[in-house]
């Protein structure tokens, strides 16, 4: 994207928390963490950490409010990521699920 240089894509699935990071384009990093809905905090620090290494443009992940499937853990997961990254002083792009027919 044009003016963009780091993007963070963040997501949640089944106790799993998965982190994006592009770079003008390509695949800077990607991290795969087991087991972060049980520990919600150790998820926002694990993702609080990766904002501040790579500092970026802004950040994309799934709007829990707007047609979400997850629930329970996973759902309280994605809330308290949302929230992280609310936090952070850099542009927050909420996403809905996409629709599937």
């Amino acid at each position: 994207m044009a003016g963009y240089d780091r993007i963070i894509s963040l997501a949640v699935a089944s106790g799993l928390m998965v982190v994006i990071v592009m770079h003008k384009g390509r695949l800077a990093h990607w991290q795969r963490w087991q087991d972060k809905a049980a520990y919600p905090v150790r998820a926002r620090s694990a993702f609080r950490t990766v904002i501040a290494v790579y500092k970026p443009d802004f950040i994309v992940l799934q709007d829990p409010d707007r047609n979400c499937r997850k629930a329970g853990a996973s759902l309280k997961l994605l809330r308290v990521l949302a929230q992280a990254a609310d936090d952070e002083p850099v542009r927050v792009i909420r996403v809905p699920r996409a629709y599937i027919y």
